[in-house]
């Protein structure tokens, strides 16, 4: 009974010493992944926190044309504070969201006067944290082939049915929104920026 016994805890044991190992090589997979993540991200915060004269990697992003060339994508919204770095999509409201964010286009644009309007899901992660920002926070649109930035002078909460959110206006001014998690209702945060 004895030598049974003895086996079993050996067993045991090396069913125990398995177990931890994977459990440790699991953890150093998630360690790695997430430096993999921040490093790849790190010119990118380098350069808004101004730690970094490598010249801006925003707009070195490239994608290929119909005809095989490779152009500039010049359409971004950059937020720096929460890591936001994507395309603005125009068109189809439904499809752009789907596929990041999407520029109103009764609004105005950074080119011109009025409320530049700019709305994103929070499922499709990419206003997801929009309501963390904060007054002063810094906001970038890459419009054509020039850059605007814009500071945070106000972040709220909304109704859907609030159309101050989306009126054009006169005042030169970015308008950012999503609405809120669903067991909050049904609210929208609202981010409004003005040039600097």
């Amino acid at each position: 009974m004895t030598a049974r016994h003895s086996s079993d805890r050996h067993a045991g044991g090396r069913r125990s010493l398995r177990q931890t190992l994977l459990l440790v090589a699991g953890c150093g997979l998630l360690l790695a992944a997430a430096g993999i993540a921040v490093t790849s991200q790190w010119d990118h915060i380098a350069y808004a926190l101004g730690l970094s004269d490598r010249g801006d990697p925003y707009v070195t992003e490239r994608s290929t044309t119909a005809r095989g060339t490779a152009k500039k994508s010049l359409y971004r919204l950059v937020i720096p504070r929460l890591g936001i770095n994507v395309k603005i999509r125009n068109g189809g409201r439904a499809r752009a969201l789907r596929l990041g964010v999407w520029h109103q286009p009764n609004g105005a644009s950074p080119r011109t006067r009025g409320n530049t309007v700019i709305s994103g899901h929070r499922v499709t992660r990419a206003f997801v944290l929009l309501d963390k920002l904060q007054r002063g926070d810094r906001v970038v649109v890459y419009w054509g082939k020039r850059q605007y930035a814009y500071r945070v002078v106000r972040v709220y909460e909304t109704g859907p049915r609030d159309k101050r959110v989306t009126r054009c206006g006169t005042r030169k001014r970015l308008t950012l929104y999503t609405c809120v998690a669903r067991v909050e209702g049904d609210r929208r945060v609202v981010v409004v920026a003005v040039p600097v």
